[in-house]
């Protein structure tokens, strides 16, 4: 097991309490978190996961992990994203051009300079003069324009796929 103490940086949470001024400028390591990693602790192998299988989120100098099969869609917002599950919205520092290399393969298409969204969260699609949203939730995200034809042929052969994998395998009529 190894320990990675961290130095005060003087902005988040868990820095300013653990320090009476905020800062401390005599000892930067003195009472700071203590992260542990190595092999018995699987968690933080997300760092190390080029596909992004967990994403490592940090609020209030807590850390937790969000898999990646609960977010339903992520929203760029400058060199963020804002990742969406049903419960909860965090605010991450990973480019929505990298989520959507890393999770294409994973049922995550691109649909917009701003959407990255989980196909299979889809509930509704419409359509309207060249126009196209899909709702997730309660949400509706537009489609570019520009890939308005390859959502629109994803959604179909995810749905043929989706029909014939469904069809029953059983002994068909007997008379």
């Amino acid at each position: 097991m190894n320990e990675l103490t961290l130095p005060n940086c003087g902005g988040c949470d868990t820095c300013l309490l653990s320090s009476p001024t905020g800062t401390d400028a005599a000892d930067p390591y003195r009472n700071r978190p203590t992260f542990r990693y190595g092999p018995d602790v699987p968690a933080l192998s997300a760092f190390s996961d080029p596909t992004f299988a967990t994403i490592p989120v940090t609020l209030g100098g807590i850390a937790t992990f969000v898999p990646r099969n609960e977010v339903r869609y992520a929203e760029a917002t400058g060199d963020y994203a804002r990742l969406v599950t049903r419960t909860a919205h965090h605010l991450v520092r990973i480019p929505l051009g990298e989520l959507s290399d890393r999770w294409s393969d994973f049922g995550f298409m691109r649909v917009h300079r701003r959407w990255l969204v989980q196909l299979a969260a889809i509930s509704e699609v419409r359509t309207a003069q060249g126009t196209m949203q899909l709702r997730i939730g309660d949400n509706w995200l537009d489609v570019s324009r520009r890939r308005v034809a390859e959502v629109r042929a994803e959604l179909v052969r995810r749905n043929a796929h989706s029909r014939s994998s469904a069809a029953p395998t059983g002994q068909g009529n007997v008379g």
